[in-house]
């Protein structure tokens, strides 16, 4: 598996098949120049063939790309550099840009949800709307009405 990630690594990073085999076989001693394009071919098997990605892969390898870059900016202590990087990412990955898939909110029209409250609810809210405060004991006495029509359901205490 190491072997394969090297030569997906040496293939994304521009190298052809032969030079990714020829690398392949000076970092991995005793390796066959067969095995190593085996190698390269199953890790274009297993990650994916890079001339073919799709644009959300292509857009995945360059942010992987600009992320070594950032790596190697900071190891070198290259603010200007890390910058730089950090806007290439998001040119890459679209974020300094307007969503085109966002709606225009402008053109959305407002939802309207009906809700029937008793007639009581009503009279509560209304008379909190208007003095800003409200009595509750006409309410509780209200649904303490409905109580006695309420069954009572024990708690069963074999569980």
């Amino acid at each position: 598996m190491a072997r394969w990630q090297e030569a997906f690594t040496l293939q994304r990073n521009g190298h052809s098949t032969a030079d990714s085999a020829a690398l392949l076989m000076k970092r991995f001693p005793g390796l066959s120049r067969a095995t190593a394009y085996r190698d390269c071919a199953n890790a274009l098997s297993l990650f994916g063939d890079i001339a073919q990605s799709t644009k959300q892969g292509i857009k995945h390898l360059a942010t992987e790309i600009v992320k070594d870059a950032i790596g190697i900016a900071r190891i070198k202590n290259n603010e200007v550099a890390m910058i730089q990087g950090a806007k290439e990412m998001a040119s890459i990955n679209g974020v300094n840009t307007v969503d085109p898939d966002l709606p225009d909110f402008s053109k959305l029209e407002p939802n309207t949800y009906n809700i029937s409250l008793p007639q009581n609810v009503i009279s509560a809210l209304q008379s909190m709307i208007t003095g800003g405060h409200i009595n509750l004991g006409g309410l509780v006495n209200e649904m303490s009405k409905h109580a006695d029509e309420a069954e009572i359901i024990k708690d069963d205490e074999s569980d």
